[in-house]
């Protein structure tokens, strides 16, 4: 039995086989008394709610559990990941998911429970804890395009790295590297929260009944290994591109430094030259002769094609 009850507060709660989920979105004064004064949690993980946190935990009460949890979520005006926090209170008898938007993944959950009755009663009839299995697989499995969003602009900037544009290839990568450090330092602690879920479901008599999902919440463990080995190994890709473009970087600037010292070195004779003519002594050669100013400029002309032969033949230009 599906029972719907929208209050003015921004909480919508769902009832099925005597089990419920209430969902909280951007919470405030109100939804913080109901926390407080009709669930009676504690005012730590209220203010928890109402602040954003910097890590994924799971803290565990007498009747209840208190998971923060972290996940990536896209920006796409900005093109950038951003952090996706959502608090979840779990009683033997009810989820309350706290979130400061209603994110996709969270809306197509609540709709298909809202409209299939076969999945309302697998996931929401059969407790709480099955219904945050479900909520969890689905965020993770969210993450997947993302990832491979990611692995497109690495194969993008790998293409362009040979194409001498440094400030547009390092403007994308720095992109690029952050949207993986945000990535990796929301999916840090999830592997080691479920594991220490799964021992509470085991131990406690609170979740007794629910200890049969402990098997359910080990693929999700090993669903986490799988995306952070993912994200591990663009890490690398990316570290490796930079690595790269330095050297790059480094070989352009060496190669213009050496046809700059060159340059500076032909210049250097040619001035010695030009000053030697100017010195005002007796006897100095050609500058009587009518023709000394080409003579002069000829006498140059030939040493600089010299050096230049020089220096192409010990490969310095």
């Amino acid at each position: 039995m599906l029972d719907m009850n929208r209050v003015p507060m921004n909480k919508t709660e769902m009832k099925e086989n005597g089990f419920r989920w209430i969902s909280i979105v951007k919470p405030g004064e109100a939804e913080a008394s109901f926390l407080r004064d009709e669930c009676h949690f504690r005012p730590a993980d209220i203010e928890d709610c109402l602040t954003p946190s910097q890590r994924s935990k799971l803290d565990r009460n007498h009747a209840y559990l208190f998971l923060v949890l972290l996940f990536p979520s896209y920006n796409r005006e900005k093109k950038i990941i951003v952090p996706f926090e959502i608090d979840i209170f779990l009683t033997p008898d009810t989820l309350y998911s706290i979130q400061e938007y209603n994110g996709p993944v969270l809306k197509e959950v609540f709709r298909s429970l809202e409209t299939n009755d076969a999945i309302r009663a697998q996931c929401l009839g059969e407790g709480p804890v099955k219904l945050l299995e479900m909520i969890l697989h689905r965020l993770l499995t969210a993450t997947y395009p993302m990832i491979d969003h990611i692995s497109l602009d690495v194969r993008e900037i790998e293409q362009r790295l040979f194409q001498g544009n440094e400030r547009a290839f390092l403007e994308e990568l720095l992109v690029v590297r952050r949207n993986i450090a945000v990535f990796r330092k929301t999916m840090h602690a999830h592997k080691f929260v479920i594991r220490k879920l799964m021992n509470i479901l085991s131990t406690s008599q609170t979740f007794k009944t629910f200890s049969d999902f402990t098997a359910s919440f080990q693929n999700l463990v090993e669903h986490t290994k799988e995306i952070w080995d993912t994200i591990d190994i663009q890490k690398e890709e990316v570290e490796t591109l930079a690595e790269t473009n330095e050297t790059l970087i480094s070989h352009r600037l060496n190669q213009i430094m050496k046809t700059f010292t060159a340059i500076s070195v032909m210049i250097f004779v040619m001035t010695l030259i030009a000053g030697l003519f100017t010195i005002e002594a007796h006897g100095t050669p050609l500058l009587s002769l009518q023709n000394a100013f080409w003579m002069i400029l000829s006498i140059e002309a030939l040493v600089a094609i010299i050096l230049y032969g020089v220096f192409k033949r010990k490969r310095w230009l």
